[in-house]
């Protein structure tokens, strides 16, 4: 079943900076080479020790190779949206980028080609502060997420804003709009649902915003994809995909910080035993981390991850690396993006792992 829940029409970021503009704004001394120097070229640059799964020669250094890979960058980050592994960029960044790249051959450039930042800028408890403040919301759930967007239209629209809500369907009868109490819904969502391999999927695209009645933002966009075993009377298997912005200011946790991410999980729930692993980024209360495989066993270890590694972005772009003992202590050696040994960190996994544990 395919199901548009309208919200309006607000125009997709990519539509919003096709045209070229204003250049001086998007030029590579105000913009491009800033944001290649934050988002990229801790792993595509030449003087990078560890590229992390980079393509040798990919490399945006200069002007000139950013511009020989201008398609590529437009596909995995405009269209994609799996680029920068860090989690996905705001909607104000990705419209830069793309008018960035549409204005490219009018913008004007006095650059001399800068060399990338000097790395291991952090001390080892300023990255173990920096994941902390990622994590200290939780972790983003697809299942959650739409439960909550849902509560928000039922509770807040009304029959004729955004949709006619009956009790078998959701149905969209309006394209942006304001309800009486003042909540304005604008944009568009798609939901797809069905059944698949012996249990239930869920699929949900959106591209627009909430706003309520004080003003405070709601974002809706990218996708959110979920799936799990029928329920029965033994373990119940789960994944989980999570691409773009969602929140709301108003909840409480994560929603109410609406972070960038791009995660995946899997896992099997039995009751009070959780084995899951998650794979990804988060970019929440201004600090970014990326989750390399972290798996947890509440059996092995009920209150840390039991292996996988969680990195941790400076302000110019580069990693720091915690790589988990396998012990269930949830700590490991920092290693800076220049291989040096800063020390042993331990962050605070208690939220990311009551995420990991709700029911799916």
């Amino acid at each position: 079943m395919l199901l548009a829940l309208l919200v309006g029409c607000a125009p997709a970021p990519s539509e919003e900076a096709a045209a070229c503009v204003s250049p001086d704004e998007v030029s590579w001394d105000a913009f491009g080479d800033g944001f290649f120097t934050t988002w990229c070229r801790s792993c595509h640059s030449a003087s990078t020790a560890d590229r992390r799964g980079a393509p040798e020669g990919l490399d945006f250094d200069t002007l000139a190779e950013v511009r020989a890979a201008a398609a590529a960058i437009e596909q995995s980050v405009l269209t994609d949206q799996d680029m920068p592994v860090g989690g996905g960029l705001a909607a104000d960044d990705r419209a830069l980028l793309q008018a960035f790249l549409a204005c490219d051959d009018d913008a004007t450039s006095t650059a001399t080609e800068s060399p990338p930042p000097a790395a291991g800028t952090l001390t080892r408890d300023e990255v173990v502060a920096r994941a902390d403040t990622a994590l200290a919301e939780g972790l983003p759930r697809a299942d959650a997420t739409f439960d909550v967007y849902v509560g928000i239209l039922t509770e807040h629209g009304e029959p004729t804003c955004p949709f006619r809500l009956r009790l078998d369907a959701y149905q969209s009868t309006f394209a942006g709009c304001t309800t009486t109490r003042g909540w304005v819904f604008a944009g568009l969502t798609l939901r797809e649902s069905g059944a698949e391999d012996g249990g239930l999927r869920e699929w949900m695209a959106g591209d627009g915003f909430i706003n309520d009645a004080d003003g405070q933002r709601g974002v809706l966009g990218g996708e959110l994809e979920w799936w799990a075993a029928d329920p029965g009377d033994g373990p119940r298997a789960w994944w989980q995909t999570l691409r773009g912005t969602w929140g709301w200011e108003w909840e409480p946790g994560w929603y109410g910080e609406v972070p960038s991410f791009s995660l995946s999980y899997d896992g099997v729930w039995d009751g009070a035993e959780v084995t899951a692993t998650v794979e990804g980024g988060i970019t929440l209360g201004g600090a970014s981390v990326y989750l390399d495989g972290v798996t947890v066993d509440s059996l092995a270890a009920p209150d840390a991850p039991v292996s996988g590694a969680l990195l941790v972005r400076d302000d110019v772009g580069s990693w720091y690396t915690l790589v988990l003992r396998e012990d269930g202590s949830g700590c490991g050696e920092i290693v800076d993006p220049a291989g040096v040994a800063l020390g042993e960190g331990c962050p605070a996994w208690g939220p990311a792992l009551a995420s990991l544990r709700e029911t799916p």
